[in-house]
């Protein structure tokens, strides 16, 4: 299903690009400012979605009344024999210590676009949230267009995670910031005077020359 609400949002920051481009125009390369910005973007998307913690996942498993092993349920107030208790006991202490360990999967495949980009991210959780036999990266394509004047990012998250831990919303709110962000600093002039380009865009090497 296409996201209308969102492809008009990217036609909007595309559009800014090529204005801050075509403002920076010797100070700035396309490349450098849709790099910076996409960058900008990916780290506010991986900010913004949700992400379990150990607390929660400890007061879960602590709230539970039943448990499941090899197909058969065991209610855990009953009492049962040494060995099985023991099995059991180590069965839920394993999948605590997995769940823990897949804290930010959900955010783990923009972290991995990140990389096939070439980008770097702060990602905490999702730069080493592991789920067992799953490759976040196999979620995430990304395309890249480099040809004179002309520098395009296409990107694709599969990972159906995203409708749990809200990352399409996350996505769009992260994109629609950046517009605003360059619409805000076009109305008060920034981009007539490279040292406060430079302070407001970081991640740009503005050429003040």
């Amino acid at each position: 299903m296409i996201d209308l609400k969102l492809e008009i949002k990217v036609d909007q920051f595309n559009a800014c690009m090529n204005e801050m481009a075509s403002r920076l125009q010797g100070s700035a390369t396309k490349k450098e400012i849709i790099r910076s910005e996409v960058q900008s973007i990916l780290q506010k998307t991986i900010n913004s979605v949700k992400v379990g913690s150990v607390a929660k996942i400890v007061a879960s498993q602590a709230g539970t009344q039943w448990t499941t092993m090899a197909g058969k349920k065991y209610k855990l107030s009953n009492r049962y024999p040494d060995a099985l208790w023991g099995v059991i006991k180590a069965t839920r202490e394993k999948d605590m210590a997995i769940r823990i360990a897949s804290i930010g999967w959900g955010a783990r495949a923009w972290y991995e676009l990140a990389l096939l980009l070439g980008l770097t991210l702060t990602a905490k959780e999702a730069s080493t949230a592991v789920e067992p036999g799953r490759d976040a990266a196999a979620y995430v394509k990304a395309a890249v267009e480099d040809a004179g004047n002309v520098y395009k990012i296409q990107v694709t998250n599969n990972s159906r995670l995203q409708t749990w831990i809200g990352g399409a919303a996350a996505f769009f709110s992260a994109i629609a910031g950046r517009v605003g962000f360059f619409n805000q600093n076009l109305k008060h002039g920034v981009f007539n005077d490279m040292k406060q380009v430079a302070a407001k865009y970081p991640g740009i090497e503005v050429n003040s020359d």
